[in-house]
Order: C-alpha cells, then structure tokens, then sequence
C-alpha cells in the first residue's frame, strides 16, 4: 500500500470500513489495508498474518495501565480478548501449538479476572486451551467465568435479547 498504510480502528463497527471488510488485516487493535484479499466469516472483520500479529502481540506491545480501572479500559481489554483469541484460533489451526499457548497465557496474564472481570470473549479463549488439552487451566478460567457471570460482573450475561455472536462484530 505504498508508504503510508491506511488504518482503521479495530473498536469502531464494521459499517465504517467502506466496504473494504476483506481487505483489512488485524494488527493489534487496528486494522491495516492490504492488497490481499481475505476470505472472512460472517463475524470476524479482516484476516491475520499470524507472524506479524504475534509479534506485535508479544514483543511490541506495552501493558501499563492494564491495572486501573476506567470504562475505555473495559472497552479496550473486550477488543484486546477478542484479538488474543483470533490469534490463539489460527495458531491452533495451522499447528502453531507452543506459540499459541503463550499468547493465551499473555492474554491471563496482563487481563486477569480480577483486573477485568472475565467476559463472554473468555468463552473463546476456553475453548482455545481445551484445544491445546489444557484442561486444567481451562477449568480454572471456566469457574472464574461462571463465578463473574453468578456475581453479575458483566453485562452480556444480564441480557437475554443479544446473541452470543453480537461480540463478534
């Protein structure tokens, strides 16, 4: 794309991408204009080079703040879990098994229940260490979810009108 990359922000709806859905790819939580056309599900917005993804993910971000509480941090750490868990899925699929394990384990470590209560995007990461036969840390997280869903810790379990996929977008 030249020497000025196009981004779009990965917290604003998809209506806003012009059209251009499948030719976005996540990077952090910002989406870059490719060339590349990407065959996208219904639910998830651009693809993932999981390289570079990783890399941003592991080595070039920086957490502070992840400690305080504010409404654009719950905000923030929403996009973040869903972009931990986009990268733990493709990971998986393409047999990337130890680099997965350590993104979910950064994704636990720097987003802790106790720091933001666990959400309905931690389902997806669950499902993730049950694929890495991580049973036991995926029963750990499981009963904080279920502990945060009894405290009424968040709001997607408060609502019985949304879908499971709304989270997605």
């Amino acid at each position: 794309m030249g020497k000025r990359p196009i981004y779009f922000a990965g917290t604003i709806g998809g209506e806003n991408f012009l059209g251009l859905k499948n030719y976005l790819s996540l990077e952090g939580i910002v989406y870059k204009l490719s060339t590349q056309k990407f065959e996208n599900s219904d639910y998830y917005t651009g693809g993932i080079n999981t390289n570079t993804l990783f890399n941003i993910v592991i080595n070039n971000f920086e957490w502070a703040g992840m400690n305080t509480t504010s409404k654009s941090k719950t905000l923030i750490c929403k996009s973040l879990r869903l972009t931990f868990y986009r990268l733990a899925y493709e990971l998986i699929k393409e047999n990337k098994l130890d680099s997965a394990r350590q993104v979910l384990n950064m994704c636990f470590e720097i987003m802790p229940d106790n720091y933001e209560p666990f959400d309905l995007i931690t389902l997806n990461l669950i499902e993730c260490l049950y694929a890495l036969h991580d049973t036991t840390k995926a029963v750990e997280i499981s009963r904080l979810l279920l502990q945060s869903a009894i405290n009424g810790r968040f709001d997607e379990v408060k609502s019985t009108s949304s879908s499971s996929t709304d989270y997605k977008q």
